[in-house]
């Protein structure tokens, strides 16, 4: 039960992790392109517009994560929830308790 719970948010942080590089290197692709517009002066308003519409998009993606960020902490303090019952079911041990070299 220990094992699958570390391998579960061992897992969702390497997900989130994965997902936050994602974004960053999506975010650094367009300010590179936004940086070769602006360099060309007919296109400054389109590297403008091209700068708005990366900041909009950054900042929905980061909403985003929050919000998964959320969801990853409930499941997580679920799973420690899971772990604190299953820790504390004391009912298959003999005298209804663990074992010394466990419990010390």
């Amino acid at each position: 039960m220990i094992c699958k719970w570390l391998y579960d948010v061992g897992k969702r942080n390497v997900d989130y992790a994965t997902e936050i590089v994602k974004l960053l290197v999506d975010i650094g692709l367009k300010l590179v392109k936004v940086g070769a517009d602006a360099l060309a002066v007919k296109a400054i308003q389109f590297a403008l517009d091209g700068l708005a519409d990366a900041v909009k998009q950054s900042l929905q993606a980061a909403i985003v994560q929050l919000v998964e960020l959320g969801k990853q902490f409930t499941a997580t303090l679920g799973d420690a929830r899971d772990l604190l019952a299953r820790r504390n079911d004391h009912g298959a041990f003999e005298d209804g308790r663990w074992p010394q070299a466990v419990y010390n």
